[in-house]
């Protein structure tokens, strides 16, 4: 959604954690890879592919610096992607809080993002409810 703020630089580094990310719990959910080709049409750079990426976080983050907003988006997106499959397992969660930390967001505003993502995730389903598309 606020992908478009990145440089492509960062959109590249955006697009090695989010597939190392939904590889963290060892399987890849069909919403993960649906959200990775929307994460790549939202990026507009055509040449990106779903794979492993070998890079530890550190040295994947170094290729990139950001403001805070732009931290901001990254977690936020991140994260969506993180409980998109309804399974946000603790190697999801170690991974995110290590990027958290490596970028600097404060544990308060993690918890504002979180929040946001279930709200929106939560007026989704509702919208999908009424409109009765599930």
């Amino acid at each position: 959604m606020f992908l478009k703020e990145l440089s492509n630089n960062q959109k590249t580094v955006f697009w090695k954690l989010a597939n190392k990310l939904v590889r963290a719990d060892g399987s890849i959910d069909d919403s993960e890879v649906k959200m990775l080709e929307d994460f790549k049409t939202e990026l507009s750079m055509d040449d990106l592919t779903i794979r492993d990426y070998q890079e530890d976080i550190e040295t994947i983050l170094r290729e990139a610096n950001y403001t805070d907003t732009q931290k901001r988006i990254l977690m936020l997106e991140l994260f969506g992607l993180a409980i998109t499959d309804k399974c946000y397992d603790q190697s999801e969660k170690d991974m995110l809080i290590k990027i958290q930390t490596t970028i600097g967001i404060a544990d308060e505003e993690m918890k504002i993002i979180e929040k946001y993502v279930d709200e929106v995730l939560d007026l989704y389903s509702r919208i999908g409810s009424f409109i009765n598309i599930n």
